[in-house]
Formats: structure tokens, C-alpha cells, sequence
């Protein structure tokens, strides 16, 4: 599904807005090359992205579990609310992959599941 014409809610002022400043500040390059696959992510066709949850809303981790096994680096769960049209961060993780890669995979679903459960008043 296309979502390049959805509005992107700006972090700044949140929990993980302070988290990518943080970043920024220790690790420039981390923080630059994330905000290039945000902007890929936001681009593309979200079936060529990594999916975390499914549902109404969705929930994705950029840049792609695949990628990211291999080449540990700053990843970012991405919130994608159809009906709303509406993309917004809710997550950073500064160093995702390597060695605890599945482990760090089944705590992001665990978060997706939280952040759904919270918002829906489950």
C-alpha cells in the first residue's frame, strides 16, 4: 500500500523525539542514515517493508529486519494508522541486529502489541 501521501506526525516533543535527538548527538551518521530509510519506508510500497503488526493499524520496522540482521545500526518502529492516514514514530532502538537480533524481534512485537492494546483500551 502506497502511505507517500500521508501526513507524517513529527516526533519532537515526545519520548522518541528526545530518543533521535539523543542519537543525533551521539551518533550523527546513525541518526542520518535512519532518516533515509524513513524517507525510503515512506516512499515505497509498505508490502516491500517489514511488517511487525498488522492490523488497522500497522506497525513496521525500519530499516527492514533483513538488512539489519546482518548490519547492526539505529532502527525505528513506524507507526502507519490507515484510516486516519497518519505515520508517526513510536519506538527508537539506537543499535538493532547482531547477536540478539531475535530477541530484539520478538520485544518489538511485544511492544507493537502494547502500544495497539493501549491505544484501543484492551
Amino acid at each position: 500500500m502506497r502511505i507517500n501521501d500521508y501526513e507524517f506526525i513529527d516526533p519532537q516533543g515526545s519520548e522518541v523525539g528526545a530518543d533521535v535527538e539523543g542519537l543525533g548527538r551521539s551518533h550523527p551518521w546513525r541518526l542520518e542514515r535512519l532518516t533515509r530509510c524513513v524517507e525510503d519506508f515512506v516512499q515505497q510500497d509498505t508490502e516491500l517493508s517489514c511488517r511487525v503488526l498488522a492490523e488497522e493499524v500497522e506497525i513496521f520496522l525500519v530499516p527492514p529486519r533483513a538488512v539489519l540482521a546482518h548490519i547492526p545500526d539505529a532502527a525505528v518502529l513506524v507507526r502507519v494508522d490507515h484510516a486516519n492516514r497518519r505515520i508517526d514514530l513510536i519506538h527508537l532502538v539506537p543499535q538493532y541486529g547482531g547477536y540478539e537480533e531475535r530477541a530484539q524481534w520478538e520485544a518489538m512485537i511485544v511492544l507493537a502489541h502494547q502500544v495497539i492494546n493501549r491505544e484501543s483500551g484492551r
